[in-house]
């Protein structure tokens, strides 16, 4: 019987070698925490639970005197960590980009209540990595756009209105690749003048709780 000549030898070696890669790269993978994947890019998705009050009343226009306006409401996160670790010392950490879709957030004013929905896509964060093996701080701001089947607030404004937060919290580690977040968050709505009225929530301070998989 003739041996198979060295050629088809490291075609099948070759072979062999790329059919075990992914089953190795998966292995490592289920070896790594959450805190491995907030250090190199990698996906995570969640979602979080919201609510909040206005500490600056809406200013008055015509026919709607200013409130302070409660809000509730609820988003789904879609995150990717763009970089490794840059950085040093308490600094040391990673950039991420997240997508926020909200379906649902609530605004309580004057007896009323006001339905929007939207989406925040403008949402940077820094991640500090080598704080703590437990959890890892952030600091972040999103950017987004509601819109509802009312005008808010109530008066001559605008059914869409747009957001911008500053936001501060941290992922703390309940598994191996999951975690609970808090976070609080300066929140600012306003219509960009796109209604004949521009009153808007100067400033919201809201309470974030939500669960994040790695």
């Amino acid at each position: 019987m003739q041996a198979p000549p060295p050629a088809s030898i490291c075609e099948l070696l070759v072979c062999l070698v790329l059919s075990l890669l992914p089953l190795a790269v998966s292995a490592q993978d289920e070896q790594r925490t959450a805190l491995d994947f907030l250090r190199d890019p990698s996906w995570s998705y969640g979602f979080q639970l919201y609510g909040g009050t206005a500490t600056m009343a809406t200013p008055r226009i015509p026919h709607a005197p200013g409130r302070y306006p409660s809000s509730f409401g609820a988003q789904l996160h879609f995150g990717r960590v763009l970089t490794g670790e840059h950085g040093e010392g308490w600094r040391r950490g990673t950039l991420e980009w997240d997508f926020n879709v909200v379906p649902v957030t609530l605004f309580f004013v004057n007896g009323r209540q006001y339905y929007m929905g939207g989406l925040e896509a403008v949402s940077p964060r820094w991640n500090f990595t080598r704080v703590s093996k437990r959890m890892v701080p952030f600091l972040g701001f999103d950017g987004g756009m509601l819109f509802g089947p009312d005008k808010f607030p109530a008066g001559d404004t605008s059914r869409t209105n747009f957001t911008a937060a500053l936001d501060g919290g941290a992922h703390i580690f309940t598994k191996r690749r999951q975690s609970f977040d808090t976070t609080i968050r300066l929140y600012h709505l306003s219509n960009a003048d796109t209604g004949h009225y521009n009153p808007g929530v100067p400033l919201s301070i809201q309470l974030m709780l939500g669960y994040t998989w790695f």
